[in-house]
C-alpha cells in the first residue's frame, strides 16, 4: 500500500468504466487512455482492465508502506528517495521508498500496481467520476490499499515500440466518423482542413476546442443520448469532443464521433495544443481499432 503526500494536478482511480450505466443517467467514466491502462497492467501481468491511477500533466508524491511493484506509463522518469530511475520497466519498492512522479510527458499518464488496488466501488466499478459523489479524486493523505499478488517472479519486460501517431504538418491527426446533422453545416470541410486549438477549461467531461467557426442551420437538436467521443457544436459554432465523465444526454448539433484508435492520442494532448481531423467510415474505425487491440493484447508492445 502506498500513502499519498501531494496528489499532483488530478489523480484518481480509474479501470474500464461502468458499461451499461447510460440508460440510468450514468456515464461510464474509466480511463481516458485505454490503451495506457492496459499497457501498464500488461508490464505486470496484471488482468487489462484492473484499476489504475490516473495522473493529469503532473504526477503524484508518495511514501510506500509495503513492499509493491509498480508499472508507469506517461513519464520516461521518476524520482526514488531522491534519484532519478527509468520507468522503461516495471519497479520494485520497499516499505519506507519516497516516490514521486512530478511531470508527465503528455496531459496524462498511468500507475499499475502488480496485483489489485481495493478501493470503492458503484455500479460495478472503482472509477472516480467528476460528477459522482462516492468516490472522490485522490488527496492528501489518501491511503492506497493494493491486494498484491504471490506468484512467481514477473518477467522482466520493456516498451519495445510505441504508438504510431497520424501527423500533419507536426501535429496529431485525430479520426472522425460523421455525425448525424451534418447536413445542417455549411463548411464542414473547414473542420476537416484548419487546426484546432484544446481549451484550457477542457477536462474529463469534455475537450473544448477553439478555430475557425463552424457554421450550421441550427445547432438545437431535440436532445438526445451522447456517446464517448461525440463532437458536438456549440451556438458560438466551436465544436466539444464529450469524454468519460461527459453528460448522457445532450442538446446541440453532432458533427462526428472520434474513431475510438484516436480517443488516447486526442487525450494525451496539452492543454492549448493543436490537432487536425480527419474523416473515416465507421468500417475503417472498426478495423483500426480491432487491429489496435490485437496489438495491445499480443506481444507487440511489450514482447
Amino acid at each position: 500500500m502506498i500513502r499519498i503526500i501531494k496528489p499532483g494536478m488530478y489523480s484518481s482511480i480509474q479501470d474500464s468504466g461502468r458499461s451499461g450505466t447510460e440508460r440510468y443517467g450514468q456515464s461510464e467514466s474509466g480511463a481516458m487512455n485505454y490503451r495506457a491502462m492496459m499497457l501498464s497492467n500488461k508490464m505486470l501481468d496484471n488482468p487489462l482492465n484492473n484499476p489504475v491511477i490516473e495522473m493529469t500533466v503532473v504526477g503524484p508524491e508518495f511514501e510506500v508502506l509495503d513492499n509493491i511493484t509498480i508499472a508507469v506509463f506517461g513519464t520516461e522518469k521518476i524520482t526514488l528517495n531522491g534519484s532519478v530511475i527509468t520507468t522503461k520497466s516495471y519497479i520494485k519498492l520497499s516499505k519506507g521508498d519516497h516516490v514521486k512522479v512530478g511531470r508527465l510527458l503528455d496531459a496524462r499518464g498511468y500507475m499499475a500496481f502488480r496485483g489489485k488496488i481495493i478501493s470503492d466501488e458503484a455500479f460495478g466499478s472503482q472509477s472516480t467520476h467528476s460528477q459522482l459523489s462516492s468516490i472522490k479524486a485522490l488527496k492528501a493523505g489518501d491511503i492506497i490499499e493494493v491486494d498484491i499478488v504471490n506468484e512467481p517472479r514477473l518477467a522482466k519486460k520493456k516498451m519495445s515500440k510505441y504508438p504510431t501517431v497520424k501527423t500533419y504538418k507536426g501535429k496529431p491527426v485525430i479520426r472522425v466518423i460523421l455525425g448525424e446533422d451534418t447536413d445542417h453545416i455549411h463548411n464542414l470541410n473547414v473542420f476537416f482542413k484548419e487546426p484546432y486549438t484544446i481549451k484550457s477549461d477542457s477536462n474529463r467531461m469534455a475537450i473544448k476546442l477553439m478555430g475557425k467557426s463552424i457554421q450550421a442551420d441550427n445547432y438545437d437538436i431535440v436532445s438526445d443520448a451522447t456517446r464517448l467521443g461525440l463532437i458536438q457544436v456549440t451556438k458560438d459554432g466551436n465544436p466539444m469532443i464529450l469524454m468519460n465523465d461527459r453528460q448522457t444526454t445532450g442538446g446541440y448539433l453532432r458533427l462526428g464521433t472520434v474513431a475510438k484508435i484516436d480517443l488516447p492520442v486526442l487525450v494525451d494532448q496539452r492543454l492549448e495544443g493543436n490537432v487536425y481531423f480527419e474523416e473515416v467510415t465507421i468500417e475503417e474505425a472498426r478495423s483500426l481499432f480491432m487491429e489496435e487491440m490485437e496489438r495491445i493484447e499480443g506481444s507487440y508492445y511489450l514482447p
